[in-house]
């Protein structure tokens, strides 16, 4: 059932020129509010958005300045033809279900965790910073001290840490609820991303190297 509009809650069944103007109202407003795109205000009806992709980028970079358009992205629900809610506009809105673990152990086994931690139920944006900040305080840096110098390396290299935590973030599969983990090892970071091979790629083109994203609009 579809909630009445009110200062809070906005139907919009296209796109329009006075998009901008209404999101400034909401974002000014104490405690914010949504746009729903694809629904007719007057008559509450689901009509959808053909290409919710196109719709996004619109908004994001060409209808509303960079800043505006981030602080709404929380704001922004977009619906299909089929009334599904975008599930971009979800993983990327201020609240959701989503909780991405940073575990500790002393040992080289799950036995003896002393350290978990959860970053998440927020923008994924938000949570992946969260987790690279993390990993980055654990990234110690080990000293070898030879007669002829002294040799600084810290346990991951940055840029492939990086790398590989964004990597986890994006190409994960949230379908099935289950966000990526990150457990740290005294001898290894264990980075562990759900989904199978993407559809379209076979298993021999995978190990090959050939590239299939899984979550487009994530990743742009």
């Amino acid at each position: 059932m579809t909630l009445p509009e009110s200062n809070r809650i906005e139907y919009k069944r296209e796109l329009t020129e006075s998009l901008e103007k209404e999101v400034i109202a909401l974002l000014n407003y104490r405690d914010g509010g949504i746009i729903y795109l694809g629904v007719d205000g007057k008559t509450g009806e689901t009509f959808g958005i053909e290409d919710c992709d196109a719709v996004q980028l619109k908004i994001y970079y060409n209808e509303l300045d960079y800043d505006l358009g981030n602080k709404f992205a929380a704001n922004l629900e977009l619906l299909t033809e089929s009334g599904e809610y975008n599930y971009t506009a979800y993983l990327l809105a201020d609240r959701n279900g989503n909780s991405i673990k940073v575990a500790k152990y002393t040992g080289t086994d799950r036995v003896d965790l002393v350290e978990s931690n959860e970053y998440g139920y927020c923008s994924l944006i938000k949570a992946a910073k969260q987790v690279l900040d993390k990993l980055e305080l654990e990234n110690r840096t080990a000293t070898k001290i030879t007669h002829k110098e002294r040799i600084d390396q810290r346990l991951f290299a940055p840029v492939v840490l990086r790398e590989a935590v964004i990597n986890a973030i994006v190409h994960n599969d949230y379908f099935n609820e289950v966000p990526p983990k990150f457990e740290l090892f005294p001898d290894r970071l264990e980075i562990t991303s759900a989904g199978d091979i993407p559809q379209g790629l076979s298993q021999a083109e995978f190990f090959e190297g050939y590239s299939v994203p899984r979550n487009k609009e994530i990743m742009r």
